[in-house]
């Protein structure tokens, strides 16, 4: 059996009890057990540092390479975006809020300075403005960072003998405080410091607290930091991580909440804390759900499947972990030897953080410590009691649970006017709270009291062309919702030979919803005819799937499946089945959908257009005049198993309304973001183009969606070289190529500020300066409509552009295609060959989990 671990284990590098020595802490506790070797614990509190604790950046070689390659980054400083974090407590105590502070352009885990690699992306253009649109004037959560010329001097730090564990570096280093002073930067390897040490290499002594080792520490001058270069980006992510240690924020995930202000939500137990987060964090809930079970094993096998993969928060440290197994021979009674002898985990808590455990026959939950570098010890398990965790996680019952989410969307959905009000707040706490200012001052910066203003432009609006060319000028809304159920599509397939499959229970309304199909969807454009209905008496998968099979052929064009409800394993079948094995279009829709009268028109009308879109047809464009132009959409979907494998998709339109596609999907190593598999895809895209065509596309324009800021010189060496090698292989054939990056999970947010009032900016509004990066051709685009909270901006950034477009063509076509996703009657947040290259990945990777039959490349079967 394995140990348990305190819930705030740190590793203790190479002495069994170095850390609890060193904090004069209880000793680690271990329990043995016949099964497995003893685990050792370390008490939770143990482990708080005076300091936030930086990750480790390695050993000063590969950071200063990777460092060196960076370019300066944007002098907008931190990004202030208001989150909230819902977090699920005990049933008897609800749970709390939290926020992050976040700067522009960073990926998830740092502040908002530039930490792209910049230096190998030579792509640059002298102009990379727009100019059509009219002007509009905006704010955003970037705040500017006042610095001196030079920001920090910067040293790189090592220990002979090597010290592998970091938090002895620490201690070593601040036997020495008396040199280095307390206004110091430190992160285990690299050392920033306000001023200048009297020489350039620096040879201190030292020793190890524990066993009275010598140690020899040396610090060597790297360079003066001046605040516009790549390196400073590190020191700030230090500073202001002391910052938040300062305010009192609770550190979880790389965010920080105030667990003082926590919103209580009691009907549904939960908390929300408020905070500010120093990168993109998306609102997670943290409840328990309860249900009825039968039987002492089908209840463990339940709680296996809704705790095991999941994140608790441990509320007496306020510390993350994740959930890799359940040990149901543990309980609160179940004792663990420390040096002092043995003790119960109730009277271990109990003891050391003043909680008493109420059920003591509850399992204790286990987490897998992940291998550290340089140390041969296995990782250890640790062992946490589920009455003092809180779980993490938004199930698919929350998710469905209209009332639950209700409820937490109106905390956590925050308007434009509270977000920018929170962030000036950031900037008062940290000016009222004199340890705080004077960490920021002590370094020669300062914050603005205010977010940033600066002017946007918003995009001619566009009209959608429906069926008989019929164009329809949108609101400011760019919404055509109502339009789509009264204007004919543009290619209709009629539906001649379709068939429908249900349970006998649900007769009734499957007659409802022919009759309903039948009636209202002429006016749309569609010819539809009386369906060949098959009706079982099982709803198990495999009644459905063997009749589908039964009744599949070459002159059947779609069947659809009635379900009586949402099941994971009958809709993963029936879904291979058409997908893979006997390729045809098929769709699936839950009887529920169908049993509303009052909605039966609308949804009917919906679910026609989506069969007529799987089945080759088209529903509405906008005009795009680039002639001979093929747009390409690429994304790659990640299981959240290990086990599972990556899917990479790539989407590409075929004709000049760009409502055709023609896609393809492979498989890769789980959590590869960059593929090897675009050339023989795309060169297949370019046969078909051609065949539909007779002529090859003169200009290609590819959406790379899922590629975070670190990884762009990969792509600017891996995967454009795939596209232009295809394109070598066609002789005498010189296409231009435009490459260009989507990011959505960024931290800017931008704001409408008309006459003082702070709102959501109109759908088409870009901004392509100020908030932009140096070194790179960028620009922000809002495209859709949100009712609720604060509308998110997505990033792009042209990585390469042999067609020379300009940046006006460029903003235009990717707002324009955000009208072309079929799945919605208006604007979605990327242009639509990306959320179609989603779709297909996510259908491949998660429900099918096979490549799709090729024989439906050239349909819109996944949507």
């Amino acid at each position: 059996m394995a140990a348990p671990g305190g819930p705030g284990y740190v590793h203790k590098g190479r002495g069994e009890h170095l850390l609890a020595k060193l904090r004069k802490k209880p000793d680690v506790p271990t329990i043995p057990t016949p099964e497995t070797p003893a685990i050792q614990l370390q008490p939770a509190d143990s482990v708080v540092a005076a300091t936030p604790a930086p990750k480790k950046m390695g050993r000063g070689a590969a950071l200063q390479m990777l460092l060196s390659k960076k370019s300066a980054a944007n002098s907008s400083a931190p990004v202030c975006d208001k989150l909230a974090k819902v977090i699920q407590p005990p049933q008897e105590s609800p749970t709390s809020l939290q926020t992050n502070l976040q700067e522009s352009g960073d990926t998830k885990k740092d502040i908002s300075f530039l930490t792209a690699d910049v230096a190998a992306l030579s792509f640059n253009p002298a102009n990379k403005l727009g100019s059509s649109g009219r002007p509009i004037p905006l704010l955003t959560n970037n705040l500017i960072l006042k610095t001196k010329p030079l920001a920090a001097h910067q040293y790189h730090v090592s220990f002979e003998p090597n010290i592998d564990n970091q938090y002895m570096r620490f201690k070593l280093l601040h036997q020495h405080v008396s040199m280095f002073g307390r206004r110091k930067q430190f992160d285990g390897t690299q050392l920033y410091l306000p001023f200048l040490l009297p020489k350039n290499v620096t040879l201190l002594n030292a020793c190890l607290p524990t066993t009275n080792d010598p140690v020899q520490i040396k610090v060597q001058f790297v360079t003066s930091l001046p605040p516009n270069s790549p390196q400073c980006l590190h020191f700030y992510n230090l500073m202001f991580k002391r910052i938040m240690k300062i305010l009192d924020y609770r550190k979880s995930n790389d965010s920080y909440f105030d667990d003082k202000n926590a919103i209580s939500v009691p009907q549904h137990h939960l908390e929300v804390w408020p905070g500010y987060v120093t990168s993109v964090t998306e609102y997670g809930i943290r409840r328990s759900s309860l249900k009825r079970v039968q039987n002492v094993n089908e209840a463990k096998q339940m709680i296996i499947r809704e705790l095991v993969g999941q994140t608790i928060l441990t509320r007496y440290n306020n510390k993350t972990y994740r959930v890799d197994d359940i040990d149901w021979g543990l309980n609160p009674l179940s004792t663990f030897k420390t040096t002092k002898g043995e003790i119960t985990f109730k009277d271990y808590y109990f003891k050391n953080y003043s909680l008493e455990i109420k059920d003591l026959q509850q399992p204790l939950l286990l987490h897998k410590e992940k291998k550290r570098r340089n140390l041969d010890k296995e990782p250890e398990l640790l062992c946490f009691v589920p009455e003092l965790s809180y779980m993490s996680g938004l199930t698919d019952a929350m998710r469905s649970d209209f009332k639950v989410m209700k409820d937490v969307f109106a905390h956590t959905r925050v308007t434009p006017t509270n977000r920018v009000t929170a962030i000036n707040k950031f900037v008062e706490n940290i000016r009222n709270c004199k340890e705080a200012y004077e960490e920021l001052t002590s370094w020669g910066t300062d914050l603005d009291e205010h977010v940033h203003s600066m002017e946007g432009r918003v995009l001619p609006q566009e009209a959608v062309i429906f069926g008989n060319n019929v164009k329809i000028p949108l609101n400011a809304e760019a919404d055509f919702g109502r339009e789509v159920t009264n204007k004919s599509v543009i290619t209709g397939v009629p539906f001649s030979n379709w068939a429908i499959i249900y349970v006998k229970k649900d007769s009734s309304r499957v007659k409802e919803f022919i009759d309903t199909l039948l009636k209202f969807t002429r006016n749309i454009g569609l010819t539809v005819s009386p369906p060949k209905q098959h009706e079982i008496s099982s709803d198990s998968s495999t009644a459905y799937t063997q009749l589908a099979k039964s009744i599949i052929n070459s002159d059947l064009q779609m069947v659809v499946f009635i379900f009586p409800a949402a099941r994971d394993d009958r809709y993963n079948a029936v879904k291979k089945l058409c997908c893979v094995t006997c390729p045809i279009p098929s769709q699936v829709v839950i009887s529920r959908t169908i049993g509303n009268p009052q909605k039966l028109k609308r949804i009917t009308q919906n679910i026609a257009l989506q069969m007529n879109v799987k089945m080759g047809g088209d529903l509405w464009t906008v005009n795009i005049p680039l002639k001979d132009l093929m747009v390409i959409g690429i994304d790659v979907y990640h299981e959240s198993k290990a086990s599972s494998k990556s899917v990479v998709a790539l989407c590409a339109t075929m004709n000049s309304g760009h409502t055709q596609y023609y896609s393809r999907c492979g498989f890769q190593t789980h959590g590869h973001e960059i593929s090897h598999v675009f050339q023989p895809f795309f060169n297949e895209a370019l046969i078909e183009y051609k065949k539909r065509n007779n002529c090859l596309p003169l200009k290609i324009v590819v959406f790379r969606d899922g590629v975070g800021d670190g990884q762009l010189s990969l792509v600017k060496s891996h995967e454009i070289s795939q596209f232009t090698s295809a394109i070598k292989q066609w002789e005498g054939y010189t296409p231009g190529l435009t490459y260009i990056i989507v990011q959505k999970r960024i931290k800017t947010r931008i704001f409408g500020n008309i006459g003082g009032r702070q709102d959501n900016p109109p759908p088409g509004t870009v901004v392509d300066k100020d908030i932009t990066r140096k070194g790179l051709f960028d620009f922000f685009l809002v495209s859709q409509h949100v009712r609720q909270g604060t509308v998110s901006p997505t990033h792009y950034i042209v990585l390469h552009d042999s067609s020379e477009l300009k940046p006006d063509y460029i903003q235009r076509i990717a707002y324009k295609l955000t009208f072309m996703y079929y799945n919605w009657p208006g604007t979605i947040r990327v242009p639509a060959p990306c959320q179609y290259a989603h779709k297909l990945a996510q259908l491949a990777g998660q429900n099918i989990r096979e490549e799709p039959n090729k024989l439906l490349s050239n349909r819109l079967f996944f949507i």
